[in-house]
């Protein structure tokens, strides 16, 4: 069940499915909780609401897809209504959390196959100095990658796989945003590059896979930029700039 599947059932119909507050991480009541984006608190009604159906559609997803790392928290904002994916992971709490823009049952996390513990952690080391420098198949081949355990990797949340051939380990993927985030909007696929010290051949597929998040938009034929909601919270003075 993919995002695009679970947004043809089409959005909620709410009255706060533009303005909800800020709840996650805190211990404010509905009432007084601080408006995210220059919305208004809704009502504890409406956050009830929502927070079932949210509730509701992680179960449905879980049951359908069983080797999933959660649902895209992307896909809760399209079938919800919602204009920003802070306002889904605001809904979030006990026993659901979020994980790597997925929302999964607090309790659970990506198991490693026991094949896959000895590979993954030598990508970890490899990747330590330049984490966005995804290997070349022949490199993990000889960190013990098998076309099977990569494919493992991707099914359990481990891995993301951002080309035919190409590999991350999920993390890259919130660290990417966090580095872009950083740089001057919008960025240009060189200025991502030099952004996360990474190759062309990388670059390219890796953007393309945070398109196909809504983690990133195009902005005319050359520019991308960050998801509002990613720019927004981006710690201030953080990064580098570049020139447009």
């Amino acid at each position: 069940m993919t995002a695009d599947a679970i947004a043809t059932t089409g959005p909620a119909d709410h009255s706060a499915a533009a303005c909800l507050p800020a709840l996650a991480g805190t211990t404010e009541s509905e009432e007084d909780a601080a408006p995210v984006a220059g919305c208004y608190p809704a009502g504890p009604g409406d956050l009830d609401e929502l927070r079932h159906r949210l509730g509701s559609l992680t179960a449905g997803y879980a049951l359908r897809n069983p080797g999933a790392p959660g649902v895209p928290v992307e896909a809760v904002r399209l079938w919800l209504g919602l204009r920003d994916r802070r306002l889904v992971e605001s809904l979030v709490s006990a026993p659901l959390a979020v994980r790597h823009r997925h929302i999964v049952a607090a309790a659970a996390g990506p198991r490693t196959p026991g094949p896959l513990v000895e590979p993954l952690t030598l990508l970890t080391e490899a990747l330590a100095p330049a984490p966005f420098r995804a290997p070349t198949p022949a490199r993990l081949a000889k960190l013990g990658f098998t076309r099977a355990g990569l494919a493992a990797g991707v099914r359990t949340g481990l891995l993301v796989r951002i080309g035919s051939a190409t590999v991350l380990p999920i993390e890259a993927v919130d660290e990417a945003v966090r580095v872009l985030a950083g740089w001057r909007q919008p960025f240009t696929t060189a200025d991502a590059r030099r952004a996360l010290d990474t190759s062309r051949r990388v670059a390219g597929p890796f953007l393309a896979h945070l398109d196909r998040r809504g983690l990133t938009r195009w902005v005319g034929e050359r520019h991308r930029t960050l998801a509002p909601g990613d720019v927004a919270s981006a710690p201030p003075g953080q990064g580098r700039t570049v020139s447009p």
